[in-house]
């Protein structure tokens, strides 16, 4: 990749950032995860000033939980999918159906993808500076991944109902 298309992603990226929900107890990034390097590096850092010598542990366990959850939002897009392809079967439901599938199945893409296994070289291992990034990086990036997916699949959830609905009316 050169130094100008990677610059374009990241000046992406510091956008996807900038779009987060606040609340009276904190900052939240929309896509679950920072999609930026600074933000990641911002977490790194935030990560080892908390929980100092068990920055690797809770970052694994922060990592187990994103699988745990795209591993039940694959299960769930199969069934709104299913439930659309019925709906499409009956002959109703119109761009609902094609939405509602749409949306499932790019969400099924993006948790696949968040559920791709990620190992550092050993130069990476070796310093645990290096591998505390890594680890960093890839649980931003499934959290992104599985955010993503996540909001996807509440708009495949609505587009469902919204053909099953007409399904019964039709």
């Amino acid at each position: 990749m050169t130094g100008r298309s990677e610059s374009r992603a990241e000046r992406l990226f510091e956008f996807i950032d900038r779009v987060q929900i606040t609340t009276p107890r904190g900052r939240f990034f929309v896509l679950g995860g920072p999609v930026s390097s600074r933000e990641m590096d911002a977490m790194k850092l935030a990560l080892l000033e908390r929980e100092g010598s068990e920055a690797f542990a809770f970052a694994d366990r922060v990592n187990d939980r994103v699988i745990a959850k795209a591993q039940g939002l694959l299960a769930f897009n199969a069934i709104i999918a299913a439930a659309a392809l019925f709906v499409a079967a009956e002959g109703a439901g119109g761009w609902f159906v094609r939405g509602a599938f749409g949306s499932s199945f790019i969400a099924s893409v993006c948790t696949l993808a968040s559920l791709f296994v990620f190992w550092a070289d050993a130069e990476t291992v070796r310093s645990r500076g290096a591998d505390l990034e890594m680890t960093v990086y890839l649980v931003c990036r499934r959290a992104a991944l599985t955010g993503a997916a996540t909001l996807l699949s509440l708009a495949a959830s609505a587009m469902t109902l919204g053909a099953f609905l007409a399904f019964q009316h039709g």
